[in-house]
Protein backbone atom coordinates (compact mmCIF):
# COMPACT_ATOMS: atom_id res chain seq x y z
CA UNK A 1 0.00 0.00 0.00
CA UNK A 2 1.46 3.34 -1.02
CA UNK A 3 1.61 6.20 1.42
CA UNK A 4 0.05 9.42 0.13
CA UNK A 5 1.73 12.52 1.40
CA UNK A 6 0.28 16.01 1.33
CA UNK A 7 2.43 19.09 0.98
CA UNK A 8 2.58 20.89 4.34
CA UNK A 9 2.72 24.25 2.54
CA UNK A 10 -0.16 24.04 0.03
CA UNK A 11 -1.93 20.71 0.75
CA UNK A 12 -1.38 19.20 -2.73
CA UNK A 13 -0.69 15.47 -3.10
CA UNK A 14 3.06 15.07 -3.45
CA UNK A 15 4.78 13.01 -6.17
CA UNK A 16 7.01 10.24 -4.87
CA UNK A 17 10.52 10.19 -6.28
CA UNK A 18 13.66 8.24 -5.44
CA UNK A 19 14.34 9.12 -1.80
CA UNK A 20 12.10 12.19 -1.55
CA UNK A 21 8.59 13.49 -2.20
CA UNK A 22 8.04 16.62 -4.30
CA UNK A 23 5.01 18.92 -4.50
CA UNK A 24 4.03 19.59 -8.16
CA UNK A 25 2.57 23.05 -7.45
CA UNK A 26 5.04 24.72 -5.08
CA UNK A 27 8.08 22.44 -5.70
CA UNK A 28 8.62 21.82 -1.99
CA UNK A 29 10.70 18.69 -1.40
CA UNK A 30 10.54 16.42 1.62
CA UNK A 31 13.30 13.85 1.98
CA UNK A 32 12.19 10.38 2.89
CA UNK A 33 14.12 7.32 3.76
CA UNK A 34 12.92 4.79 1.22
CA UNK A 35 14.66 1.87 2.90
CA UNK A 36 12.93 2.56 6.22
CA UNK A 37 9.53 2.64 4.53
CA UNK A 38 10.24 -0.77 2.99
CA UNK A 39 11.46 -2.18 6.31
CA UNK A 40 8.19 -1.28 8.04
CA UNK A 41 6.32 -3.69 5.75
CA UNK A 42 8.88 -6.48 6.00
CA UNK A 43 8.99 -9.04 8.77
CA UNK A 44 11.49 -8.15 11.43
CA UNK A 45 14.22 -10.50 12.60
CA UNK A 46 12.37 -11.23 15.85
CA UNK A 47 9.17 -12.20 14.02
CA UNK A 48 11.09 -14.43 11.61
CA UNK A 49 12.91 -16.04 14.54
CA UNK A 50 9.64 -16.64 16.40
CA UNK A 51 8.03 -18.27 13.35
CA UNK A 52 11.14 -20.39 12.82
CA UNK A 53 11.17 -21.59 16.42
CA UNK A 54 7.47 -22.49 16.27
CA UNK A 55 7.95 -24.48 13.05
CA UNK A 56 10.97 -26.30 14.50
CA UNK A 57 9.22 -27.12 17.79
CA UNK A 58 6.22 -28.53 15.90
CA UNK A 59 8.61 -30.62 13.80
CA UNK A 60 10.29 -31.93 16.96
CA UNK A 61 7.14 -32.72 18.93
CA UNK A 62 4.14 -33.49 16.74
CA UNK A 63 5.35 -34.35 13.24
CA UNK A 64 7.71 -37.27 13.97
CA UNK A 65 5.42 -39.82 12.34
CA UNK A 66 7.25 -40.87 9.14
CA UNK A 67 4.77 -40.04 6.35
CA UNK A 68 3.09 -37.07 8.05
CA UNK A 69 6.48 -35.68 9.04
CA UNK A 70 7.73 -35.75 5.46
CA UNK A 71 4.65 -33.83 4.31
CA UNK A 72 5.23 -31.32 7.11
CA UNK A 73 8.87 -31.00 6.03
CA UNK A 74 7.72 -30.00 2.55
CA UNK A 75 5.46 -27.40 4.17
CA UNK A 76 8.36 -26.12 6.28
CA UNK A 77 10.50 -25.73 3.15
CA UNK A 78 7.76 -23.56 1.63
CA UNK A 79 7.63 -21.47 4.82
CA UNK A 80 11.42 -21.14 4.81
CA UNK A 81 11.47 -20.05 1.17
CA UNK A 82 8.81 -17.42 1.91
CA UNK A 83 10.64 -16.12 4.98
CA UNK A 84 14.26 -16.29 3.84
CA UNK A 85 14.26 -16.46 0.04
CA UNK A 86 17.23 -18.41 -1.28
CA UNK A 87 18.49 -19.25 2.20
CA UNK A 88 15.24 -21.13 2.80
CA UNK A 89 16.21 -23.76 0.26
CA UNK A 90 18.76 -25.06 2.77
CA UNK A 91 15.91 -26.61 4.73
CA UNK A 92 15.02 -28.94 1.85
CA UNK A 93 17.45 -31.57 3.20
CA UNK A 94 14.77 -32.47 5.77
CA UNK A 95 12.56 -33.96 3.06
CA UNK A 96 15.15 -36.64 2.29
CA UNK A 97 15.11 -38.04 5.83
CA UNK A 98 12.19 -40.44 5.42
CA UNK A 99 12.36 -41.62 9.03
CA UNK A 100 11.71 -38.08 10.31
CA UNK A 101 13.83 -38.76 13.37
CA UNK A 102 17.13 -37.10 12.48
CA UNK A 103 15.78 -33.93 10.89
CA UNK A 104 13.40 -33.31 13.79
CA UNK A 105 16.33 -33.03 16.21
CA UNK A 106 18.02 -30.25 14.22
CA UNK A 107 16.32 -26.81 14.36
CA UNK A 108 16.92 -26.06 10.69
CA UNK A 109 14.70 -22.98 10.26
CA UNK A 110 16.09 -21.38 13.41
CA UNK A 111 19.64 -21.98 12.17
CA UNK A 112 18.76 -20.51 8.75
CA UNK A 113 17.22 -17.46 10.43
CA UNK A 114 20.36 -16.84 12.48
CA UNK A 115 22.58 -17.53 9.46
CA UNK A 116 20.73 -14.98 7.35
CA UNK A 117 20.76 -12.42 10.17
CA UNK A 118 24.52 -12.66 10.69
CA UNK A 119 25.18 -12.76 6.93
CA UNK A 120 23.22 -9.54 6.40
CA UNK A 121 24.89 -7.84 9.37
CA UNK A 122 28.38 -8.74 8.14
CA UNK A 123 27.57 -7.84 4.52
CA UNK A 124 26.31 -4.40 5.58
CA UNK A 125 29.49 -3.75 7.57
CA UNK A 126 27.86 -3.90 11.00
CA UNK A 127 29.09 -6.00 13.89
CA UNK A 128 27.11 -9.21 14.37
Amino acid sequence: MDVIELCPQCGTVMDERQGYAECPSCSKKIERKVAEARDERALTFKKKLAISIIVDVLDLTIFRIPVIGTIYDAFSVAVAMKLFGGFGFLSSWEIFDLTDQIDAEIPTLTAICLLQYFYERIASGKKP
